[in-house]
This record gives C-alpha cells, structure tokens and sequence, in this order.
C-alpha cells in the first residue's frame, strides 16, 4: 500500500493507463504552501481509481483493478476519486452496479473536475493491466463480489450475443448462431439486458461460455477463476486482445479465427475526423467453418443449416445494419453511400454471397 499526503493535481498525476513502472513515483509530494488557494480540502483517506472510462469494457478493465484498497477493513469511508479532467463525466447505471460490488456508493465518488488537496491520497498497485497478465499475487482470489447459493458449472451453457449491437460491430448472421446454440440447449444472454448482479452467476454457474468478440467478455474480470470452458468468436485475423484475460479467467479456451484479410462491412464514421471506425464494422465470417469449429471445441453436435439458409441469415443481417432505425452511426450522405459502395464491392469478391 502507497499513500502520498499531498496536495495532488490531475497535472501532477501522471495518467496509470497502461502503466507498467514502480508504482511509488506515479505521484510527486508538494508543499502544501504551493497548493492552489481556492484548492478544497478533502480530509481522510481518498483512493486514487485513475482515469475515468465511459466506455463498459475500458472502465472495468483500466478502473475497477485499482479498487481493491475498498475492500481492506476500515475502508468504508474513504473517498474514490476518478481522473475526468475539468468536465463532469458521463455515468451509466452500470458504473454504479460495478462500484457497488466493491461497497462504494456515488457519495464517497470524486471527480477531478476541481482543484482539491488530499490529506492522504491512496495509489494501490493495479491488479492487473488491460490486454496484460494480472499483477498483484493473489489478485483473483479478490473475486466474485457476489454471493451464491449454486456451484461453478452447474448452470446452463450460455452464449454472450452482440446481436442487438450491430451498430457498433459484430458478425453478419449471428442470429442464426443463437438458432444453432438455442437448438443445442444454450441460453441465449443480451448483456446489455441485465444488471451486473444478475449476469455474474450466470457466468461463474455456466459450464460452456461462447461469446461474440466484444467488451461484454470483460465481464469475465469479475469473476475470479471459472470452471468453464470459454469460447471466442473473433472477427478479426489474430485478434490477441483477450488472451490474457481468458488465461486469468480459465484453463480451457479457445478463439475462432476468420482467417486473413476478412470481409468487413463498415458504415460508422468518427464525427470529429470524418475517418471509417473499423472496429465498429462487421465481419462476414464463414458460419459453417464457425459451426464446426464450436462443435469440435465443446464436443457438442451441432447443426449445420443449409448454405442457402446461411446465405440468407447474412444478407438479412446485413439489410438490419443498414436500415435499423436507431443506429447511432455518424457520417455524411456521401460517406454513408460510399460505405454502401465500398459493401456492395465486398459482397460481389466474397463466396459467401455469391448467387
């Protein structure tokens, strides 16, 4: 445990992403006589979290592996304090689920938002890192921060679907995937659907978890070591982000690969930039090669629709990115067309959807 009784400032606090050196020269001590005269005080012990993410995957993560000094006895009042810069960040209902498993209520939450001394800053080491191993010895053990009833494995095989965030990428088909997978007595599971209490068990109970790529596999962070078995379907060639976070959640993975330079379809612009978002494209991935490989990795027979089926299952996908109503997707008239453009060129190069 470090502690720094200072006055500390978001311009003398380096930021911890992806930090990787001694923890003890993350912070500098200053003469409190050199503090900002308008500077707050904030009495007692306040834990440093680090920058603040609004982003589901980035805030567990780069965030929640630094809040484990929350839990230590005697902790209960001391503030948590995110780095946000000078505007007020936006909160989602799941931030406060995700802080609540660690017992800290938005009262004792501090933004930087405003000059304030500490009168005892806590910078713990992180837990473990973002794509990276886990750090702290022992660290897993800190989890699940739930309580239950019901052993690991003994609940259904679920299957973590992106099917309702198509907007912001996924794999053309995919609800054919859960016709397979619901056909084979897997529980089809939308995240974004239920409360973090109520997706942990699900997960910690499954004895087979197959998921789309995406930041809902963070979820995993959450629960200490499972004994499932875990599935990735990746929808970019030698997609490695999640390996360590696999290797720290189980023994026995696995990552579909769809092969060099895959179709993607991709119609999402940054507003400020005016550039293509490609990891908010979907990927045209070959769903009988998928099947089989997900077969072969759980033992499971599973069944293999008709390549017209199939075929049709993606244009339909693809028709639904298109046209869904409330898609949050950002672009001009002409960028839009030329997404279209540039999607009609890869459907007519790719097999799959070839008449």
């Amino acid at each position: 445990m470090y502690t720094f009784e200072a006055e500390v400032e978001p311009a003398d606090l380096r930021s911890l992403r992806f930090y990787k050196g001694a923890v003890g020269s993350v912070s500098e001590q200053r003469p409190l006589s050199r503090a900002y005269p308008e500077a707050k005080d904030v009495p007692g012990r306040t834990i440093f979290a680090g920058p603040w993410f609004s982003h589901f995957g980035h805030f567990i993560a780069e965030g929640v592996h630094r809040l484990w000094p929350a839990l230590l006895p005697g902790m209960g009042d001391a503030k948590v304090l995110f780095q946000t810069g000078s505007r007020a960040p936006r909160v989602h209902e799941w931030t406060w689920d995700i802080l609540d498993l660690f017992g800290i209520v938005p009262e004792r939450v501090l933004f930087t938002t405003e000059a304030r001394r500490y009168e005892r800053l806590i910078v713990a080491p992180q837990g473990r890192l973002l794509n990276g191993p886990v750090l702290t010895r022992n660290y897993l053990d800190v989890f699940p921060l739930i309580q239950r009833d019901t052993p690991s494995g003994s609940g259904a095989p679920i299957y973590l679907s992106r099917s309702r965030q198509i907007a912001t990428g996924t794999y053309f088909g995919e609800p054919l995937i859960e016709s397979v997978l619901t056909g084979a007595g897997y529980e089809i599971v939308y995240p974004e659907l239920l409360s973090i209490r109520d997706l942990l068990p699900k997960l910690i109970e499954a004895p087979v978890i197959i998921a789309a790529e995406g930041s809902a596999l963070h979820n995993l962070e959450l629960c200490g070591r499972l004994t499932a078995s875990v599935y990735v379907i990746g929808r970019r060639h030698g997609f490695n982000n999640f390996v360590h976070l696999l290797k720290a959640a189980t023994s026995d993975w696995g990552i579909f690969d769809p092969g060099k330079r895959p179709a993607v379809f991709n119609m999402d612009h940054d507003p400020a930039t005016g550039r293509s978002l490609p990891s908010h494209g979907c990927t045209l991935l070959d769903l009988s090669k998928l099947i089989a490989e997900m077969a072969s990795f759980t033992g499971e027979k599973l069944r293999v629709p008709p390549s017209a089926v199939i075929k049709d299952a993606i244009q339909l996908d693809i028709a639904r990115y298109i046209l869904q109503a409330d898609s949050p997707m950002h672009g001009s008239d002409e960028q839009l067309g030329a997404s279209i453009r540039e999607m009609r060129r890869l459907a007519a190069a790719g097999e799959l959807l070839s008449s």
